[in-house]
């Protein structure tokens, strides 16, 4: 199965001393060209918070499909990737007010937004924006 950019999937990840393991969901911010392989690049949904501002808060108005147990946090300093074997499936997608709010949050956070410095995120597979030098201006795409 190819996943999609910003659906929510729930994955199988072992504890660090591989005593057990936990089902958790994260979020797909690698875009389907990246997901065909065996590898997805995501971000960890915890029930609680670790640092406002890194993180953004997640409820059920803000998804389709899905609902969750309690208020969640999308937590941007924990992106990482993942073998796709160990994902169980699709269990949401983001509705795009929410979406909005992770690419603007995501941007802030691991973009310079500089005339001289622009970090090329496409090296990554992530087709988050682009930079239009004639006006000086960042769009999201």
């Amino acid at each position: 199965m190819i996943y999609k950019t910003w659906d929510i999937i729930l994955i199988e990840f072992p504890f660090s001393d591989l005593s057990d393991k936990k089902l958790r969901p994260a979020l797909v911010i690698s875009n389907e060209n990246f997901n065909k392989y065996n590898n997805l690049i995501l971000i960890w949904i915890y029930w609680n918070i670790w640092n406002p501002n890194y993180s953004i808060e997640l409820n059920n108005d803000d998804l389709e499909i899905w609902e969750l147990n309690k208020t969640s946090y999308f937590r941007f300093h924990n992106i990482f990737s993942l073998d796709k074997k160990l994902i169980k499936g699709k269990i949401a997608k983001l509705k795009q007010n929410k979406l909005k709010e992770v690419k603007i949050k995501f941007s802030d956070l691991y973009f310079i937004k500089s005339l001289f410095i622009y970090f090329n995120i496409t090296y990554a597979n992530i087709s988050f924006f682009w930079y239009t030098p004639l006006n000086l201006t960042w769009k999201y795409s």
